[in-house]
């Protein structure tokens, strides 16, 4: 699943997620970046979307630096992927990464991008 959320592959991620015996939140062992977190860092909106609405997913979870999904999604640039978590009640706005970077410096970063 971390592969297909990696690559865009939105067929496999689905059919993946939708299988109880795949931990969804299962993170790289060296970054801890879960499948979720991947698709919100490349922007693959499709897959981020279908994802959220699985209870089974941790929208917030921490990768070993600190960073959620949405702070990577905001430090990306991603705007549709940035405005489907911010639709997501379950996304923790006051959340900072280790250096603690707020989500809301970078939506200001975000904002003021060409």
């Amino acid at each position: 699943m971390w592969q297909a959320c990696t690559d865009g592959d939105f067929e496999v991620a689905r059919k993946l997620a939708d299988d109880p015996a795949v931990d969804v939140n299962w993170g790289d062992p060296e970054r801890r970046k879960t499948p979720f977190y991947r698709a919100c860092v490349f922007g693959w909106t499709s897959i981020v979307e279908y994802l959220r609405r699985n209870p089974r997913v941790d929208v917030g979870k921490k990768q070993n630096q600190g960073a959620t999904p949405f702070i990577a999604a905001c430090q990306g640039g991603n705007k549709e992927v940035v405005s489907l978590l911010l639709a997501d009640p379950r996304i923790d706005l006051n959340k900072p990464n280790k250096e603690e970077q707020f989500p809301s410096q970078w939506l200001v970063r975000m904002a003021t991008r060409r």
